[in-house]
């Protein structure tokens, strides 16, 4: 399946698109907040501050009927990952 395929079954909020979505990106998402938290010096509050940080980015996805996903476009080489 395409990306754009993909961010379609997301976007209509199919489960299995969903668990593919975490299992595909979670662990991306994790390690950029981490990165981003460390050198923002906050290493003390890391653990805390990337689970939250992370809830609040996968809620913002599907915010307002996925707003954010829907607005990805995929345009010059760019990808859901990138």
């Amino acid at each position: 399946m395409d990306e754009a395929e993909f961010i379609r079954r997301c976007v209509r909020k199919e489960k299995q698109a969903w668990d593919e979505f975490v299992n595909r990106y979670s662990g991306l998402i994790y390690t950029y907040i981490r990165h981003t938290l460390r050198l923002k010096g906050m290493n003390r509050q890391r653990e805390e501050s990337t689970g939250e940080l992370f809830q609040e980015i996968i809620f913002s996805l599907v915010k307002d009927d996925c707003r954010k996903l829907r607005s990805f476009k995929g345009i010059n080489g760019c990808s859901l990952a990138s």
